[in-house]
């Protein structure tokens, strides 16, 4: 699955318009966010799907490169009690132009998960590779695959983020030069987060 969503975003973002605009690499963005995950799921037992809202960012800097931030906040569909889930994003990246619409680039970052329930507060580290382009004027498209690791217990809890690959694709609707809606999609073997929001970019 992770094959074929990357190998789909590829054949959109590549063949660019000559009349695209430029990237912008410095945006805030309010989500709605929603995670289903398969692989904690079992007959009786706890299901961690959740859904709900956040905020994320982008800084860039120095030409080529930005920081990143997130914070999301959601509700953790479980079978034996209710979970508020926070989770926190810091991040740094790098990016080059591999022609006048599209830009290679490589990230790392660091995620902390908190909740009501410290057995299952965790954290991790992420590092991705992808490429980024201008589709047409009013559309721009990402793809990257990612590297997850550092779960606590071996993955107990959150098996995506322990020694586990994932690939993201989205897709930006820019409105006019600030405004933009933004939808995006992240597949793990077993769990998938889906993101929607609304990005004034700088």
């Amino acid at each position: 699955m992770k094959r074929t969503i990357f190998a789909l975003a590829l054949a959109a973002v590549l063949p660019m318009s000559a009349q695209a605009s430029e990237l912008s690499y410095s945006f805030v963005e309010l989500d709605y966010v929603n995670s289903s995950n398969a692989a904690t799921d079992g007959p009786g037992g706890p299901s961690f799907d959740s859904d709900g809202y956040g905020i994320r960012g982008s800084f860039g800097f120095a030409e080529n490169f930005y920081v990143t931030g997130a914070y999301a906040q959601s509700d953790l569909d479980v079978t034996f009690s209710n979970i508020d889930n926070d989770k926190w994003s810091l991040g740094f990246g790098y990016h080059r132009p591999m022609y006048d619409q599209a830009d290679w680039f490589v990230e790392a970052g660091y995620t902390k998960i908190d909740s009501n329930n410290t057995a299952i507060d965790d954290n991790f580290y992420k590092v991705s590779a992808g490429i980024r382009g201008s589709i047409s004027d009013r559309f721009e498209g990402i793809a990257k695959l990612s590297f997850n690791d550092g779960a606590d217990l071996n993955g107990a809890v959150y098996p995506q983020y322990d020694s586990a690959f994932s690939a993201s694709v989205g897709l930006q609707w820019r409105i006019n030069e600030m405004w933009g809606i933004v939808g995006e999609i992240e597949a793990f073997e077993d769990a998938t987060d889906y993101t929607i929001g609304v990005r004034a970019s700088f």
